[in-house]
């Protein structure tokens, strides 16, 4: 008969803790608890909450990954913020939210793109109603002017790096490709939406929901490839104020207005998958499909939240006899 180390290929080793890097059948002893523990498969992922921002804000840019976020502009919802637009910038390390360099111009609904510490905030809608073209990038510290975009983006969508990015504005202003110096505009969306998600990046990035009219919600999503919008798979339901994490065939669709539903996208097809536990909509995520982070909130309650989304541990201990 086999014996453990046959089947699985290690021996039963002592830890001082449950590790991290484990394989589906490993059993290990944990001399903290005193207690074998082992490796199921990993479960459905679900959402969980994370720390609190020092300012809540909704209509704000984000960027980076689960455990290295930025969050950026917006405008507040609750005093002594409320209705005001803002500059602030946050960083998350994957436990709290700490402040750091302004943006050299506040605002709302901005486009955004990178990472924590080299990310992008193109375009944006002053208080009351100004249309901005300013277009500033961050190294992990402050904010820079840079070249802005040809037209107003108010309603834009970014995606990618500091050398080459993607804007599409639902609002009827069209996509331009950002190139690390300029910008150069390309082909339109086929049907403009306002307050749509996106992720990806500048050669395949996916743009989906939205509202055509300002009032009623659209499932529709549309994959750039480089040079033109394709129409694929709508989302269900149909929703604005939505947010995004993920590439344009790894995609997350998040919450959105009325609506607490998360979907997967494969490339193809979009999926229902957990819920968000909180009502957060109008806020922005970072991160993947698989480890995604969703930040800020119109909702009063919720509009310093944080939630994030990870696969369930499989690990599992062995209970006393």
């Amino acid at each position: 008969m086999a014996d453990y180390k046959d089947i699985i290929g290690l021996d039963i080793e002592a830890k001082s803790s449950n590790p991290t890097d484990t394989v589906t059948g490993e059993i290990w002893f944990n001399t903290s608890t005193g207690k074998l523990s082992y490796k199921k498969p990993d479960g459905a992922a679900a959402w969980s909450t994370g720390g609190d921002l020092n300012v809540g804000r909704k209509l704000h840019g984000g960027a980076g990954t689960q455990t290295a976020a930025l969050m950026f502009g917006g405008q507040g919802v609750v005093p002594p913020h409320a209705g005001i637009d803002q500059a602030l910038t946050e960083e998350y390390n994957g436990t709290s939210w700490t402040e750091t360099g302004d943006l050299n111009e506040s605002g709302y609904q901005m486009g955004d793109y990178g990472t924590q510490t080299a990310a992008g905030a193109v375009g944006r809608l002053a208080n009351p109603t100004t249309k901005r073209r300013d277009h500033e990038q961050y190294n992990g510290s402050s904010w820079t002017e840079t070249t802005g975009t040809s037209s107003d983006k108010q309603y834009g969508k970014a995606d990618g790096t500091q050398t080459a990015a993607l804007i599409a504005d639902g609002g009827g202003n069209g996509t331009e490709l950002w190139n690390g110096s300029s910008w150069t505009e390309v082909n339109d969306l086929n049907e403009d939406r306002l307050w749509a998600a996106s992720c990806g990046e500048a050669t395949a990035m996916l743009f989906f929901g939205g509202s055509p009219n300002g009032a009623a919600s659209s499932g529709k999503t549309e994959s750039w490839n480089g040079s033109s919008w394709t129409e694929v798979n709508d989302t269900t339901p149909a929703r604005h104020f939505l947010s995004g994490a993920g590439t344009s065939t790894a995609a997350l669709a998040i919450n959105g207005q009325s609506t607490k539903t998360t979907q997967q996208f494969n490339g193809t097809s979009w999926t229902e998958v957990n819920d968000s536990s909180l009502d957060m909509n109008q806020g922005a995520a970072s991160g993947t499909q698989t480890s995604a982070l969703l930040f800020g909130s119109q909702i009063p309650g919720n509009t310093a939240k944080t939630e994030e989304w990870n696969p369930v541990d499989g690990t599992q201990t062995v209970d006393d006899a």
